[in-house]
């Protein structure tokens, strides 16, 4: 595989879910406290869950305008 095509293959990918009410509404109102898009606080939940099943680290909070 070229190093164009890598590249490409690790692109970020768009997936559908269906979760429940409760779960929703429980995103929508993280997503607005921490100032982030209800689909970018989803997608760092499952980050930080499958990292945390591998036995990784856990990624530090960090909240807007919060240095690194």
């Amino acid at each position: 595989m070229t190093a164009s095509l890598q590249r490409v293959s690790r692109s970020p990918k768009r997936i559908t879910i269906t979760v429940s009410h409760h779960v929703c509404q429980h995103l929508l109102t993280l997503s607005d406290e921490q100032g982030r898009s209800t689909s970018n606080l989803a997608a760092h939940l499952l980050e930080v869950a499958l990292n945390a099943l591998d036995g990784k680290q856990p990624i530090p909070k960090r909240w807007p305008g919060q240095a690194a």
